[in-house]
């Protein structure tokens, strides 16, 4: 309050805003408060405290700007990300950052939370023009920051480039000096395993330049846009001679996306149309529509390359080069200073129909389409096309790949028609058809994690693109991570279990590798000998289910697979997930093991709890009686070499009984691993402590189904009867039941 409004100072609390509790500790600071104060009449105050989300109208706020120009203090404060939920363009819209060209206060959409002390003064490196004059004379003058400065300056700047729009032109015209003096990064092409690329960090000034490059490049309108000399290393040049050309293209507008619960998929992101036209780096692109369609809300998006790269230690490209441009008039400029694809970019849940957009300026780009492209067009002319990256689409597939991988390419028909193929299994195996979505793959020189990574596009590394369109080589060899990525995409959220992320998705992986390529588990994690010593490891170890994920997970499922002779069952009770009651879908790590339980004991007709509760499951009570009208699974792998099942009895009764003996009958409804039967009785129970009981008989191995036995009674008093069940590890208890001579 001091630094704004000096000592004893008359102070306004704006009318409203809340801040009427401040008035006794101002008057204490020895200040004159003066309450309800409204922007109409700002006399008489050197200073005003107001809200940022307030109901100034114009006149308010230049009477605000008036006050600030003449020598008046302003503080405010708020936030904007409440306000962001049901309005846009928090630069201009929101009511405190109208007159922010004037005070230099900005509020952006984020929020946080921080311990502030504010008698601590701010590094003076927060402030934009500290940060940019420092910059400036680092690299033109030779004066170095330090790396503790740089940094400081790096995040201020990084904050306020994302959200300050360029009509801000105190704030950016400094930063668009700066960027044009010091000259635009290039960052050399390397491969994955290759260790050259920009170290971020290493420079922290040299981050800052290539943050505003970054922030630059995505907010300069077409017309401005330069050619950045960094497409020359990625995603690659045009060649000067290649003919720009316009053309007219109908696009598929209806385009539903995906349900919400394909939680891995980009579920409801945008659907990438694709042209057969690339943007030249840094060249206008004009887009003409009709004024029907300029009305329904989509984007041409340039550039296919959507992974951000900031948080990487080393980066092989720039992190952002790709730009989406409203297509909001009838005659729209778009662009991208690196280039790319020309895509339109249709709102997942769209119901457009056919769009038809004229495209000018741009080059073609070879694209092969199963069922319209024939092999003769594809090699006579197509595949020469001069653009450096290609599109080959099937019906379900869609891979976006460099040119020079594609340039010798002979046989796209048979290509696609195997991806296609490929597709169609995965749909098949997580039961989710017809699916409703083309999805994409796209490679590139580096991803934001992994060496591939689910989502819409997924994602590849561009040393996987020799394999993926060498049909021989798949058809030999296939691709796990190509399978793997796209299983991502097919699992569900509620029949994700608890650490299966990374074994469901293979459910696909194996899939493939079994029915399509031929290769019998399609994985050296699975092969037989794997297979045993992981579950030995888990299972001497206690069957933690907390344990249980990846390799072991996926092991449990493939025993399944592997009795019914194929993935039916499976499928079938991820079925049962897509159509689930609200109040039926499971929440929480319990209610997904025993709801996945119920589903597939209900697929295969066997009850499946004994098997799973083998593994760790926690299933309740419930599960096991609503199952117990299923015949139990005995036939799993597990039993004698990996766990001991104990058996389970019921139906403990006594029938024909006289004077002198009666036979008792049970059901074996588990017959447990190796387990014997012995048949306890006598006038008194005696509980389960085998000695004290005075008659027994050996009723051998149990054996699943109904048995009985007659027992004679030693005397005219009520006899009790109980039966244990013996195996390597416990015996187990029935009854006990009594009966009385006739």
């Amino acid at each position: 309050m001091e630094w704004v409004c000096g000592e004893n100072a008359d102070v306004g609390l704006a009318y409203g805003a809340g801040f009427d509790s401040f008035e006794d500790e101002l008057q204490a600071e020895g200040h004159t408060v003066h309450l309800s104060v409204t922007p109409d009449d700002l006399s008489g105050i050197d200073c005003l405290l107001d809200e940022f989300w307030n109901g100034h109208d114009d006149a308010d706020n230049l009477a605000l700007e008036e006050f600030i120009l003449g020598g008046g203090g302003l503080i405010m404060g708020g936030h904007a990300w409440y306000w962001s939920y049901s309005n846009s363009d928090v630069a201009h819209n929101y009511p405190g950052n109208k007159i922010a060209k004037t005070t230099g206060l900005f509020v952006s959409t984020s929020w946080g939370y921080n311990d502030v002390n504010f008698q601590t003064m701010p590094d003076e490196y927060s402030t934009i023009s500290y940060a940019v004059a420092a910059v400036l004379a680092d690299r033109i003058d030779g004066v170095e920051m330090s790396a503790e400065d740089a940094t400081t300056a790096y995040e201020a700047l990084s904050d306020c480039t994302w959200v300050v729009t360029l009509d801000f032109i105190d704030f950016w015209t400094p930063l668009r000096k700066l960027v044009n003096e010091t000259g635009w990064t290039v960052i050399p092409y390397s491969t994955l395993w290759d260790s050259a690329g920009h170290d971020l960090g290493a420079d922290p000034v040299a981050d800052i330049i290539l943050r505003l490059e970054d922030a630059l490049m995505n907010r300069l309108p077409a017309d401005e846009l330069p050619v950045h000399p960094s497409h020359v290393e990625f995603p690659g040049e045009v060649p000067a001679n290649a003919t720009r050309i316009s053309r007219t293209v109908t696009v598929n507008g209806t385009q539903p996306g995906l349900p919400g619960n394909f939680g891995y998929s980009g579920a409801r992101s945008s659907i990438r149309m694709s042209t057969g036209l690339y943007a030249p780096p840094g060249e206008i692109i004009t887009i003409d529509v009709s004024q029907e369609v300029a009305d329904l809300g989509f984007w041409i998006l340039i550039g296919a390359h959507t992974d951000g790269l900031w948080g990487k230690d080393v980066i092989k490209r720039h992190s952002r080069i790709f730009r989406y441009w409203d297509v909001d008039n009838i005659s729209v400029e778009v662009g991208n200073a690196f280039g790319g694809p020309i895509y339109a970019s249709i709102p997942a849940g769209s119901e457009f129909g056919e769009i038809e957009i004229t495209i000018s300026g741009a080059v073609r780009a070879p694209i092969f389409i199963l069922g319209e492209t024939t092999d003769y067009q594809w090699n006579s002319t197509i595949r020469d096309y001069p653009a450096p990256w290609t599109e080959l689409v099937s019906n379900h597939f869609i891979m976006t790949v460099p040119s020079d991988e594609i340039r010798d390419l002979d046989n796209p028909t048979d290509l696609m028609e195997w991806w296609d193929v490929a597709l169609e299994m995965e749909h098949f195996i997580y039961g989710y058809t017809p699916w409703p979505r083309v999805e994409r793959a796209v490679f590139d020189v580096q991803i934001s994690a992994g060496w591939m990574h689910s989502g819409y596009p997924f994602m590849a590394h561009d040393l996987s693109v020799p394999n993926v369109v060498d049909l021989e080589q798949m058809n030999e060899s296939g691709d796990w991570g190509m399978f793997h990525e796209l299983g991502h995409n097919h699992q569900w959220m509620p029949s994700t279990l608890p650490g299966t992320t990374e074994t469901g998705c293979n459910f696909a992986s194996v899939y493939l590798m079994e029915e399509l390529v031929g290769i019998e588990s399609g994985h050296s994690g699975l092969t037989p000998e794997a297979r045993a010593g992981q579950m030995r490891d888990y299972f001497e170890d206690g069957s933690n289910i907390n344990n249980w994920s990846v390799w072991i997970a996926l092991v449990t499922f493939i025993l399944v697979k592997e009795y019914w002779g194929g993935w039916g069952p499976i499928t079938e009770a991820l079925t049962v997930y897509y159509t689930l009651p609200a109040a039926e879908v499971p929440i929480g790590g319990d209610e997904e093991f025993n709801a996945w339980v119920l589903h597939l004991s209900n697929a295969t007709g066997y009850n499946m709890a004994p098997y799973h509760a083998a593994w760790g499951f926690p299933l309740t009570q419930a599960t096991f009686d609503s199952l117990d009208h299923l015949p139990v699974w005995v036939d799993d792998q597990l039993r004698g070499e990996y766990f001991v099942y104990d058996a389970m009895l019921r139906g403990l009764v006594a029938s024909n009984i006289t004077n002198d003996d009666a036979t008792i009958n049970w059901e074996v409804y588990d017959n447990g691993t190796n387990t014997t039967l012995t048949i306890y009785y006598g006038p008194a129970d005696m509980g389960n402590n085998s000695a004290l009981w005075p008659n027994s008989d050996d009723m051998g191995d149990s054996e699943v189904g109904f048995d009985s036995t007659t027992i004679t009674f030693t005397s005219d008093a009520t006899h009790y009867i109980r039966i244990k069940a013996s195996n390597e590890e416990r015996d187990t208890w029935f009854g006990p039941i009594s009966v009385s001579p006739a």
